[in-house]
């Protein structure tokens, strides 16, 4: 799946509405969301983002009389896998080292619980 290259953070907002609700919403009802979590948008600027996602094959829609109802179609746990796989790529030259490193040359951005936690998830793998 290449759809998390061209997400951008306005259509990922949506995507997020959508995983949520588990069935296929209209416009109004995304709008809706989206103003609950204090995203303003106009009813043409939400349908230009579910366009987009339907092109980027993240969306699909169905017609029931004259309302779309929209859906995504990649499941959200695949679309973080590819992202943080892609960020990976781009940023740390695919490196997980590289990527954990970044947050310990400073000694107080991981804390010792944090550090405990990787400890034990690195150990899980020795099971």
């Amino acid at each position: 799946m290449t759809t998390n290259k061209k997400v951008t953070e306005a259509e990922y907002k949506v995507l997020e509405v959508l995983w949520a609700a588990k069935q296929a919403m209209s416009v109004k009802q995304i709008m809706a969301e989206l103003e609950k979590k204090g995203t303003i948008w106009a009813n043409r600027t939400v349908l230009v983002f579910l366009n987009n996602l339907e092109e980027k094959k993240a969306v699909g829609k169905l017609k029931e009389k004259i309302t779309f109802y929209y859906y995504p179609i990649v499941a959200k746990e695949d679309f973080v896998k590819e992202a943080s796989k892609n960020f990976l790529e781009k940023y740390f030259s695919g490196s997980l080292t590289s990527f954990l490193s970044a947050f310990t040359k400073n000694n107080n951005s991981v804390s010792k619980e944090e550090l405990y936690q990787l400890q034990e998830w690195i150990d899980s793998f020795d099971k």
